[in-house]
Order: structure tokens, then C-alpha cells, then sequence
């Protein structure tokens, strides 16, 4: 959640953390609810927050794969 936070300092970033910041609230929620709700079904809710993390590293690491791929087309 931090990240984002910071992507929106950084111009090359601030439109992507448009929607990358409420993705890290709503994992961060996520575990959240994940540690207090007891009820939950642990092995489907645990897979949730899991992919819910995952998609989020995934997203940046495509975003940075883009511009790097943009940057090395570009010398």
C-alpha cells in the first residue's frame, strides 16, 4: 500500500496509481478481513487474498516491463 502511495509522487507513475492504489487498499483490506473474520472458508478466502496480492505485483511488473521495453526501442 505504501508503493502506491508513492507511485503518485512520481509523475511516470501518477496515472497508474489511479487504479493501482485502490487494488493495494482492497488487498490490504483484504488480509484484514482475512485475520478477523473466523467464519470465512480459510483455504478459499487465503487463495483470494493471495491472488488478489499476485495480480497486483503482476500489473506493476507489467507496467514496468512496458516502459523498460520502451525505453530500449527508443536508443
Amino acid at each position: 500500500m505504501l508503493q502506491a502511495l508513492r507511485f503518485r509522487r512520481d509523475a511516470r507513475w501518477r496515472e497508474a496509481a489511479r487504479w493501482l492504489l485502490p487494488w493495494a487498499l482492497a488487498c490490504f483490506a483484504a488480509v484484514w478481513v482475512l485475520a478477523l473474520w473466523r467464519e470465512a472458508p480459510r483455504g478459499l478466502a487465503q487463495k483470494l487474498v493471495i491472488a488478489l496480492i499476485v495480480g497486483w505485483l503482476a500489473a506493476v511488473v507489467g507496467l514496468l516491463w512496458r516502459r523498460g521495453a520502451r525505453g530500449a526501442g527508443a536508443r
